[in-house]
Formats: C-alpha cells, structure tokens, sequence
C-alpha cells in the first residue's frame, strides 16, 4: 500500500516537473517575444525621433529663409511632385502594357496547341482512312 502511494506521488512529481518544464518554455517564448516586440518598438521610435529631427531642421529652414528661398524651395518641391507623378503614370502604362502582351502571348500559345491538336487528329484521320483502304 505504501508503495503504491509512493508510486502515485513519483508519477505526480513527475508530471509536475514536465508542467514546469512546459511552463519554462512557454516562459522563455514570451520573453523572447517581448524582447522582439520592444527591439520592434525601439527601432520605429528611433525613425520617428529621426524623421522628428529632419522636420525640425526643415521648418527652421523655412524660418530662416527668405521669400524668394521659400518660393525656391516650393518650386523645386512642385517640379519633383510633377516628375514623380509622370513617372507613375509611365510605370503604369508599361504595366498595362505588360498585361496586354501576356495575355496575347497566352492567346498564341492557346491556338499553337489548339493548331497541333487539330493537326494531330487530321494525321490521325488520314492514316485510318489510308489503313481502312488496304484492309
């Protein structure tokens, strides 16, 4: 009796040992995770204090520059927009463009094999009429 009760309480550490290995684990996946998550976080705050930074310096730019520098800048920043929206619009024709022949380079290669299949039943049709007049 009493080693059946030392063997039941062998078998209960044991799986309280396995749940806190199980336990351990888990522990050490979260941590792991948590770790990820504030690396994660650290990083976007470092770019938004970065990119913070370069506003700052631009608006102290705007402050201490001129009229005709503010009109400079606009400028510059205008043309860069219209360059940048030609270039979409270019980038797009091309991928229209990319479409168009994908999609008939696929209607060729439908009727290429749609001719061989065609061709094939044609040979397959002379050669049973070539063989049912000998027979």
């Amino acid at each position: 009796d009493l080693s059946a009760k030392l063997e039941d309480a062998l078998v209960q550490i044991q799986s309280l040992e396995q749940q806190l290995a199980a336990t351990v684990v888990e522990k050490g996946d979260l941590l792991r995770a948590i770790g990820e998550e504030k690396e994660k976080h650290e990083k976007q705050s470092l770019e938004k204090e970065r990119a913070a930074q370069v506003l700052r310096q631009e608006i102290d730019l705007l402050k201490n520059s001129t009229g005709k520098e503010r009109a400079e800048m606009i400028a510059a920043a205008s043309k860069t927009f219209q360059t940048c929206s030609k270039l979409v619009h270019q980038q797009q024709a091309v991928d229209a463009t990319a479409e168009l022949q994908k999609a008939a380079h696929e209607k060729i290669i439908e009727k290429s094999v749609r001719l061989v299949e065609v061709k094939s039943h044609l040979r397959d049709d002379r050669s049973e009429e070539g063989g049912g007049g000998t027979q």
